[in-house]
């Protein structure tokens, strides 16, 4: 039998996690089969199996893919840029929340994070994520106090943590209203952290 390369693998695994995506968002973890899975994406239960053991592992799947996309932002962080680059790396996260479609992400998140509350292997996975944040915006922001261009009473942890909390509660709050628009708090995102500034 001839091997399947890599790519093809991949882009096979990407569709399952989009059919999962649109799944789990519309009807929660619990409602969702997955049958419901494979005919979302188009394949026999079989060979959805051959991709993922289980729902568990489709779940852990989906938290990491969400967090791979908003890692992106974090090219914001670029040394030199003081306050200003950590308004604009909120920013980043902010538009992609207020992308068209984002709804059935945010949607997804959030039943991510209550789901995670219940099982330690999705709880270790939803905690990489908040850390793969954390961890950048620290470093960042100590690397700048360290330079002159952040206040030098600003804790590196404390301001990760809120730029991270600011992220999560305007993703909380548009789950809970579709019509909030998340990209138009990055002005006041910006104001807020531009105190940081020397």
């Amino acid at each position: 039998m001839p091997r399947v390369p890599q790519a093809h693998l991949e882009a096979r695994q990407r569709e399952i996690l989009a059919a999962a995506h649109r799944r789990f968002a519309q009807q929660g973890f619990h409602v969702t089969t997955m049958q419901e899975v494979a005919e979302e994406a188009g394949l026999s239960v079989g060979a959805l199996y051959r991709y993922f053991t289980g729902k568990e592992e489709l779940i852990e799947a989906l938290a990491a893919w969400g967090r791979e996309q908003k890692s992106g932002a974090l090219e914001a962080l670029a040394p030199g840029g003081g306050a200003e680059a950590l308004g604009r790396m909120v920013a980043e996260v902010l538009a992609l929340l207020a992308r068209p479609g984002s709804q059935a992400a945010v949607r997804l998140d959030v039943r991510l994070w209550g789901e995670a509350l219940g099982q330690p292997a999705l709880a270790r996975v939803v905690a990489g994520g908040l850390e793969a944040l954390l961890e950048p915006v620290a470093t960042y922001v100590r690397r700048e106090r360290k330079a002159g261009r952040l206040r030098e009473d600003v804790d590196p942890d404390g301001v990760a943590r809120a730029v991270v909390s600011l992220i999560a509660g305007l993703e909380l709050q548009r789950a809970f209203d579709p019509d909030l628009e998340p990209a138009r708090y990055a002005e006041t995102v910006r104001l807020l952290l531009a105190s940081l500034g020397r």
